[in-house]
């Protein structure tokens, strides 16, 4: 039987990017719009000065315990070997860092006789999954995962290829994610194994194609879910901005500039495209910052970080998006850029083949092909218009941005999904 108004605690990723998006889209409906009262634990050394501000900014509840953590997590933000350490010892002695504020945590809910539904988990990693469990225990309530990323690849790889665009600082992340991956799996088969895990839900199809979890789920009888809808866009703000007619002849870049997502791409690409202009928007990675600005073609211009509108007004007036990404799941980039009424071109990563495959106004080419990225950005830019229109008025492209114009969607999906597993269970 569905409950009238669920108590949710909710950890989310607190950095920004597409997880943070997801979750709090998702939980500001839940709590907005259909009334639940979600109480939000930000994943532990996962976080912004600011973030926990900008929860609150949208009506979500906030422990004040979390700015605590927040000060004393500084230290582990990161710190690979502390954060190996971290799941290594909650393995072997269920052992958590900073249990005391944890414990004030817990002790303060119980006092007040504040008791949840249920834990919904945002984020794929291992170290949200050690928090949710130790407050699962503590609060005798059951866990729900959503998988933003894969939480662990199977032995078929080896890190997450970061060695391919990182050189060897990427051989030592690739190294520290083999490790963690294998100790993040344990703690997900500890989760399953003690009926503490009830359902894990996934944002698209790539995050079971690398971890093959659903070996785990089915050893264990724990629901598993992939979603239809996963992401979003808004199409309030997004659709003010819509442009497939006046388009002018340049191309842009805008999310996260780190090597997986194809920073030192985009700068090959540019040196390919000398005669066409390249705009990229973002944050950069604070190790590869001078590396990458003082590497810039007289054609790739860095905008920085520009608001939203302004943003969603350049990739409205570009003829493509270059998205070089190496490692993503379901990129919401790709999703907003299309919604914008610019074409994108890709790798062909799984993210990009399982999650937009067969609509056109998305071009794929061979991972790490910088000549076909670049020959094939600039066959964008010299379309004619007639059939720049036509690709973005295809059935089936339309047919996708319909059901991906809504959080509420996936906010439903979420609801739905958290109803079934708590249904089946009691």
């Amino acid at each position: 039987m569905k409950i009238t108004v669920m108590k949710i605690l909710a950890i989310i990723d607190g950095l920004p990017g597409g997880s943070h998006r997801h979750a709090v889209e998702v939980l500001k409906i839940l709590t907005n719009i259909y009334g639940h009262d979600i109480l939000v634990f930000e994943e532990p050394f996962h976080f912004t000065s600011n973030s926990l501000d900008e929860i609150r900014k949208y009506g979500l509840m906030v422990h004040d315990i979390n700015y605590r953590f927040q000060e004393l997590c500084l230290n582990y933000s990161n710190n690979i070997s502390k954060m190996l350490m971290a799941l290594y010892k909650f393995l072997i002695n269920n052992e958590v860092y900073c249990k005391f504020i944890i414990n004030e945590l817990t002790n303060d809910l119980m006092h007040n006789n504040i008791k949840f539904d249920v834990i919904l988990d945002v984020h794929e990693s291992g170290i949200s999954l050690v928090y949710a469990l130790y407050l699962a225990k503590k609060l005798n309530v059951p866990i729900i995962k959503v998988l933003q990323n894969e939480p662990f690849r199977t032995f078929k790889w080896f890190g997450r290829g970061y060695r391919h665009v990182d050189g060897i600082y990427g051989l030592l992340e690739d190294s520290y994610v083999f490790l963690e991956h294998r100790l993040t799996k344990a703690i997900y088969s500890m989760a399953m194994k003690g009926g503490m895990l009830r359902g894990i839900a996934s944002v698209s199809q790539v995050p079971i194609y690398y971890s093959n979890i659903e070996k785990l789920s089915n050893k264990y009888g724990v629901k598993l879910r992939i979603y239809r809808y996963g992401n979003a866009f808004d199409k309030d703000l997004i659709y003010r901005y819509r442009n497939i007619y006046d388009k002018r002849d340049y191309a842009v870049f805008f999310g996260r500039l780190t090597p997986a997502k194809g920073a030192w791409d985009i700068i090959k690409v540019a040196k390919y495209l000398h005669d066409i202009n390249i705009l990229v928007f973002g944050p950069i990675s604070n190790r590869i910052r001078d590396r990458f600005l003082r590497n810039l073609p007289n054609n790739l211009k860095y905008m920085g970080y520009r608001p939203i509108n302004e943003l969603y007004d350049y990739v409205a007036r570009a003829k493509a998006l270059i998205y070089p990404s190496h490692v993503d799941s379901f990129p919401l980039v790709i999703l907003e850029t299309i919604a914008l009424g610019t074409s994108a071109v890709a790798y062909d990563i799984p993210a990009i083949r399982l999650v937009y495959g067969g609509l056109k106004p998305v071009h794929m080419v061979r991972e790490y092909d910088i000549s076909s990225l670049a020959h094939e950005t600039k066959r964008i830019i010299n379309m004619s218009i007639d059939e720049y229109v036509k690709e973005h008025e295809d059935e089936r492209t339309r047919r996708f941005l319909k059901e991906h114009d809504s959080w509420e969607k996936v906010a439903q999906e979420t609801l739905d999904f958290i109803y079934e597993v708590l249904g089946e269970r009691h």
